[in-house]
């Protein structure tokens, strides 16, 4: 029979737990990479909830990211955003402090002046020449991950930069604090029980899309 001691060490803690989620689901987007089409068709339908909401609506400045193959795209709501005058932005990386900072842009076009531009790591970011935003102007944030689950809890990549972000919004009395929707697909959507293991510097969303539908989940 094991010690107590030899269990303990058997027990993974949350950090190894996911790593190895982190490495399914990465897996899992790679396989989705290879059918763009299908990828393509239902980023549109899970976008669909997000523009046809109440929160996109009244969101007057809205920060979105940048696709990676295999993710959920979100371009066709920062193409609506901007046919209607909204603000858009996407994150710009600051990778020795390993902070995000909102920058505008007029437009989603590949090496355009006002639009995106590839940077390191073949992660696109707002070309230099567009201008930072004030992230307490952000009324809405569409954040992205590897999963959520059922109550907003989300599964990053791990480096770090979307919690030490939404920390940073965290508001206090009289402040206003941005709506921050999840995006993701079906698949990537965990029950709650049993949920994703969250860590308490770990940052919930308050909704998250999916192809089949938007959901309200808590924050």
């Amino acid at each position: 029979m094991p010690s107590r001691r030899h269990v303990r060490w058997l027990v993974p803690t949350i950090a190894e737990k996911k790593a190895r989620l982190r490495q399914e689901y990465k897996a899992a987007e790679r396989q989705r990479a290879k059918d763009p089409e299908v990828v393509k068709s239902m980023s549109h339908r899970a976008c669909a909830g997000i523009i046809y909401s109440q929160m996109f609506m009244t969101a007057r400045a809205i920060m979105l990211y940048a696709t990676l193959p295999g993710e959920p795209d979100p371009t066709k709501i920062a193409e609506h955003a901007l046919s209607l005058g909204k603000t858009v932005a996407f994150p710009r990386i600051d990778w020795a402090s390993r902070e995000l900072t909102p920058a505008v842009v007029g437009c989603v076009d590949d090496g355009a002046a006002n639009g995106l531009v590839l940077q390191r790591l073949g992660l696109r970011e707002p070309n230099p020449a567009c201008p930072p935003l004030d992230p307490a102007k952000l009324d809405l944030i569409i954040v992205p991950a590897l999963a959520f689950d059922a109550a907003g809890n989300r599964l990053g990549r791990g480096g770090g930069f979307y919690d030490r972000f939404l920390a940073g919004l965290a508001g206090g009395p009289g402040c206003k604090r941005p709506v921050t929707c999840g995006l993701c697909f079906s698949t990537s959507l965990v029950a709650v029980p049993p949920g994703l293991p969250v860590e308490a510097h770990d940052h919930r969303v308050d909704a998250v899309a999916t192809e089949l539908g938007l959901s309200m989940v808590g924050g």
